[in-house]
C-alpha cells in the first residue's frame, strides 16, 4: 500500500521537480531486494521520486558513496554508505569521512572484494572492464554504451521538458495576475 500511494504522489513530478538539489529526498521501501551476483548480498530496493528514467538506461542503481543525491537519500533513510572508490592522492584519501561526503571521482578501487571477483587496488577504468568481464562470462550482465548522441537526445528532451514547465508556470502565473486584475 505505501508503494502504490509514494506512486500516485509521484507520478505527476515534473523532471524539474526532481532534480532540484535543493528538495527534500523522499522514498518508500518496496520490500524486496536485488542479489548482488558478484558478492551475494541481498540489496534493498526503493523507490525515490529524485530517480529519472531520462537519464541512464532506464535501470537505477544508487551509490551513496559516489553520488550527492543518493548520498543524501542514504543518510536520511539510514542506509549503508560504503566507500567503494579513494582518491588517487593519498592525502585526499586519507581526508575523506565517505559517511560526510561522496567521493564521485574516478580512484582506487577500496571494499570490493568477495569469493569470485577482487578489484581492491584498481583504478576505476580497470576495475570497471574486470567487473565487465566477470559479469559477461558469468552471464549475470553486460556493457551498455550509451552513445554521444543517445546522452545529446536525453539532455535535449530534459531542456524541452524544462521549457515547457517554465512556460506552464509563466503562464499560470499570467492567469493569476489577470484574475487579480480583474477583480
Amino acid at each position: 500500500a505505501a508503494v502504490r500511494e509514494y506512486v500516485a504522489r509521484s507520478r505527476d513530478k515534473s523532471d524539474m521537480d526532481r532534480t532540484d538539489l535543493a528538495k527534500d529526498k523522499t522514498g518508500v521501501f518496496t520490500g524486496g531486494y536485488a542479489l548482488n551476483p558478484i558478492n551475494g548480498k541481498e540489496v534493498p530496493i526503493w523507490i525515490a521520486d529524485y530517480v529519472l528514467m531520462t537519464y541512464g538506461t532506464g535501470a537505477i542503481m544508487a551509490v551513496p558513496g559516489g553520488d550527492e543525491r543518493d548520498h543524501e537519500f542514504a543518510r536520511k533513510f539510514g542506509l549503508p554508505i560504503v566507500q567503494v572508490v579513494k582518491p588517487l592522492d593519498a592525502q585526499a584519501a586519507s581526508a575523506l569521512d565517505i559517511q560526510k561526503t561522496p567521493y564521485a571521482e574516478n580512484g582506487i578501487a577500496v571494499n570490493s572484494s568477495s569469493e569470485v571477483l577482487s578489484i581492491d587496488g584498481l583504478e576505476t577504468e580497470a576495475a570497471k572492464k574486470k567487473v565487465v568481464a566477470w559479469l559477461e562470462g558469468a552471464e549475470a550482465g553486460h556493457a551498455h554504451l550509451r552513445t554521444l548522441m543517445e546522452r545529446l537526445a536525453a539532455v535535449s528532451d530534459l531542456a524541452r521538458r524544462h521549457d515547457r514547465a517554465g512556460a506552464e508556470l509563466a503562464r499560470a502565473r499570467a492567469g493569476q495576475a489577470d484574475a487579480g486584475a480583474l477583480r
